[in-house]
């Protein structure tokens, strides 16, 4: 599982304890608080899935082209790490 999945499910749950604490508020302003920080915490987890999909992604497209990155490597191109002569 990646560490952004992780975080998402996390966030989700704040969310869940933000929403149920504003459920629960007597107070108008309290009950608002509480729920503003739901939807933060619930627009954090989006975030993170959209960049656990994304992460998803590249790692897919490297595993099904592995060599992509040994080729431009033994292209002859200088890479910059040799010391010039």
């Amino acid at each position: 599982m990646l560490k952004s999945e992780l975080k998402a499910e996390e966030y989700r749950a704040r969310a869940r304890e933000a929403s149920a604490a504003a459920a629960e508020a007597s107070l108008d302003r309290i009950r608002e608080r509480h729920q503003q920080a739901a939807i933060t915490w619930s627009e954090l987890a989006d975030a993170e899935e959209a960049r656990a999909q994304q992460s998803r992604a590249v790692l897919q497209s490297s595993a099904a082209s592995p060599r992509s990155r040994s080729t431009s490597k033994s292209s002859g191109e200088p890479d910059g790490s040799s010391e010039p002569h």
